[in-house]
């Protein structure tokens, strides 16, 4: 059953990348009409640069593929023969394309997070020694063949990519920083409002002049209406 097998792995592969351009264009020609004016061009954009990414790395993957398969066959001992099944190379091939492939879009994905304000330029820097250990961890997990100079690399071009794309971030937030000045502070970073005065500076409220004992504001105890000028109850007392 194995030669039918590899047969239907390529009759599948080759048709895919045959027919990428129509079923590309169908589901672009699904998504569009949901997108507004700026978002379409930003995806042509980044489709326009994942493409040449993506091709970049399976083209490095098939320059590498005949030194890695070198590499393996060289531990084989001495006075014994090593053949490797068509099924078992094809399955590595085709990983290795799509995993170089799918690995040199990442600095398109760290670009795209610092357009839509995610992630700022200064904060990538930052993490540069981190990402250095993950992309190599990466490269060493994800490569099929293991060995060393695949491992190299795949992970030399990512980091290379990843400074580039670090550049491009900080070019970006320096752009939208000359046209929003508050662009760059975060959503909890307080802001240059000024605060009220200390309570020296308040101007004093002049407080009402109180009545002495012999003085009278009108009204009776109660509430009740004025007072007359002879009675303590408002009329005069006929009696």
């Amino acid at each position: 059953i194995a030669p039918f097998t590899i047969m239907l792995k390529v009759a599948l592969t080759a048709g895919v990348v045959v027919a990428s351009p129509i079923w590309l264009h169908q589901l672009w020609a699904f998504l569009a009409p949901g997108l507004h004016k700026h978002e379409k061009k930003y995806a042509r954009a980044f489709v326009g640069a994942g493409a040449p990414l993506f091709l970049g790395g399976a083209y490095l993957a098939y320059l590498l593929l005949p030194a890695a398969a070198k590499t393996l066959l060289d531990f084989t001992p001495d006075g014994t023969g090593n053949l490797i099944p068509l099924d078992d190379f094809l399955d590595i091939v085709t990983r290795l394309v799509i995993v170089f492939g799918l690995a040199f879009e990442l600095p398109l994905l760290l670009v795209m997070l610092n357009f839509t304000g995610i992630l700022s330029g200064r904060r990538l820097l930052g993490w540069w020694r981190v990402m250095v250990l993950c992309i190599t961890i990466f490269s060493a997990v994800a490569t099929p063949t293991g060995d060393p100079l695949t491992m190299g690399a795949l992970a030399a071009p990512i980091i290379l990519l990843y400074f580039g794309a670090v550049a491009i971030c900080l070019f970006n937030d320096r752009r939208r920083t000359r046209t929003d000045p508050y662009a760059g502070l975060d959503d909890d970073e307080a802001s240059q409002i000024e605060g009220p005065g200390s309570l020296d500076e308040v101007d004093g409220v002049p407080a009402q002049r109180s009545l002495s004992d012999g003085e009278s504001d009108g009204t009776d105890g109660g509430g009740n209406g004025p007072q007359g000028r002879n009675g303590q109850d408002g009329y005069d007392d006929a009696t």
